[in-house]
């Protein structure tokens, strides 16, 4: 009650403040608007005894007596001029996000406010910052709201056009504690401990072609250094723990990530090189016991090659990580508290099944590469290729066999064909998937766990009956243990699945632009014969998005822009509410 009544107070001076400034101002001919959104999310638990206790769709406090969860945020931005300002409300009412559907969390208050001036070539900002250096790779703030991840930075920004050519950014304050956001005993502001603060450079330089006209060759390079400093609490929390130990150390008060980068374009040809570094920093292993700890520097290299030009592109990457893990402290884990995002070196797919096992960054040690193909015969004719390998280096010598090893933490092999030909109202996509899966790794299982090897033939469809009406359907079948079922290999372990097993998706989606979509999928699991069945259909009215479903959903590893999670099973209804303003 304490903290909403402070809400309330704080909501009342941010709108008088921004009155104040505005009559403050001088009179100019540009009015002053509000913008904002909402988004909610509301689940009804049904008890579904089919999936079984040890999947988590009933025996857990959401089905056995609060029935009910929802999760909204409510934002409002005001700009006038060079003036903005702006206030989000959060709630998460018997919310499942934290805790992978376990148990429940509660928070209500606001989760983010800021105010941002731009004074001639300077821009200050104070309160929530999202924002990020060069890729991200020394510091990146930002949220990822199913993923329970809101890494807003606490403090000030500033903005400076040096000249023409170079910007300066910088960066004081402390990371966003989201998980004290829904402990009962939290402040207005929710903030870890440590201190952050970095400065950032960025430069734009072209070269004229011979004909002065157009631009022959582009370089954008920059430069980035950021400063975490622990702050004496949590310091106490961590040397008690690090004192556990068999060999103890003394860890680090500071510790200091810097990058520099430089994106090349040349013609048809674009080349994108970064380096950073990080000195001495506490650090986690998680495959070793609880609380071992240990001290040591980081580096991070990411390289990038692409060429395009009509109908053919090609893009090859590189990354090679070295104990780059960097957080507010070594005491978050898991999504908590990252000070930066490393992205995984993995291609994004959207079709059920092929998402269904996804890589994320192994900040310790990976060593990554990607190919991605595009070819384009003929109009309405495209080809995609992709090949992606993450694995450990095992002290630098990696170990290459394509059924796997040790080493290989994750391999996809992707191919598809899109036919979209003129004066047709068809649209078909079709390929095949073959992914090696480390699932001890990515999900932390026990010591012994198999990897999981896929191959997925899958085919999508789009008929458009008219102008408004159309019909997309999708089929996809998911081979395990597929070197012991395809390839002609002998299975150790014929009476054990892989994971759950093989499994075969349908989807059928009829739509009416731009207002209605109605559709009926089924994840069919093979070896327990059980439905996971999608019943959704959903209204869209200018900037309005109304959505309801009807779902049993399998437990697994979901993941949205490169970030990922553990979610147990769910049975019930789903329904969300999306506005724009």
């Amino acid at each position: 009650m304490q903290e909403f009544k402070w809400g309330i107070l704080f909501s009342l001076l941010l709108c008088l403040l921004g009155d104040l400034t505005v009559w403050a101002q001088p009179v100019t001919d540009t009015p002053g608007r509000f913008s904002g959104d909402l988004q909610f999310e509301g689940r009804i638990y049904v008890t579904d005894t089919l999936l079984g206790a040890d999947i988590g769709a009933n025996s857990t406090p959401f089905y056995d007596y609060l029935k009910t969860s929802g999760d909204a945020w409510l934002r409002l931005n005001y700009t006038k001029g060079d003036l903005g300002m702006g206030i989000r409300f959060d709630m998460y009412n018997n919310s499942p996000l934290f805790t992978g559907a376990i148990t429940e969390v509660n928070g209500i208050g606001i989760g983010n406010w800021f105010i941002r001036q731009k004074v001639q070539k300077m821009t200050l900002q104070a309160g929530y910052i999202y924002d990020q250096f060069g890729s991200g790779v020394t510091f990146r703030s930002y949220e990822n709201r199913p993923l329970a991840i809101d890494n807003a930075l606490v403090g000030i920004m500033a903005k400076y056009e040096l000249t023409e050519n170079i910007s300066l950014k910088g960066i004081a304050g402390k990371q966003k504690d989201l998980f004290a956001f829904v402990d009962p005993n939290r402040s207005f502001i929710n903030v870890y401990g440590p201190f952050i603060k970095g400065l950032n450079v960025e430069g734009y330089y072209s070269l004229s072609d011979k004909t002065g006209e157009g631009v022959l060759m582009t370089l954008l390079p920059g430069a980035s250094f950021v400063n975490r400093t622990i702050d004496i609490a949590s310091m106490d929390i961590l040397a008690a723990q690090i004192n556990k130990q068999d060999e103890p150390f003394f860890p680090s008060f500071n510790t200091y990530a810097y990058s520099i980068y430089n994106t090349l374009n040349y013609k048809d040809f674009t080349l994108y090189l970064e380096y950073a570094g990080k000195t001495d920093d506490t650090m986690t292993d998680p495959f070793e016991p609880v609380n071992r700890f240990f001290l040591d520097d980081g580096h991070v290299f990411f390289g990038s090659l692409s060429y395009s030009r009509k109908g053919f592109g090609v893009t090859v990457q590189a990354k090679r990580i070295k104990n780059y893990e960097f957080r507010t402290t070594p005491l978050q884990t898991i999504n908590q508290g990252l000070v930066n995002f490393l992205p995984p070196q993995t291609r994004q797919n959207s079709l059920r099944l092929l998402a269904r096992y996804n890589a994320n960054t192994q900040l310790l040690d990976e060593m990554a590469h990607q190919i991605d193909l595009l070819y384009s015969p003929k109009k309405g004719i495209v080809f995609n290729f992709n090949w992606s390998d993450v694995r450990n280096t095992n002290d630098g010598t990696p170990v290459y066999d394509f059924f796997g090893d040790e080493n290989i933490l994750f391999r996809e092999v992707y191919l598809d064909c899109m036919i979209k030909l003129p004066k047709r109202k068809w649209k078909l996509l079709t390929g095949v998937q073959m992914v090696d899966y480390n699932q001890r790794i990515f999900e932390s299982k026990p010591e012994g766990t198999d990897n999981v090897n896929t191959l997925i033939p899958f085919t999508e469809f789009t008929w458009k009956l008219d102008r408004r009406k159309s019909i997309r359907a999708e089929l996809q079948y998911m081979w395990t243990k597929r070197n012991y079922v395809l390839f002609g290999k002998d299975d150790p372990k014929p009476d054990k699945e892989q994971d759950l097993g093989d499994w075969l998706y349908g989807l059928v989606e009829f739509n009416m632009a731009p207002k209605f979509s109605i559709s009926v999928s089924d994840m069919y699991n093979l070896p327990s014969k059980v439905h996971y069945y999608d019943f959704s259909a959903s209204y869209t009215n200018r900037t309005n998005r109304f959505a309801l479903g009807f779902v049993r959903q399998v437990q697994g590893i979901i993941c949205t822009g490169g970030v990922c999670r553990f979610e147990n099973a769910f049975s019930g209804v789903k329904f969300s509410v999306t506005s724009s303003f």
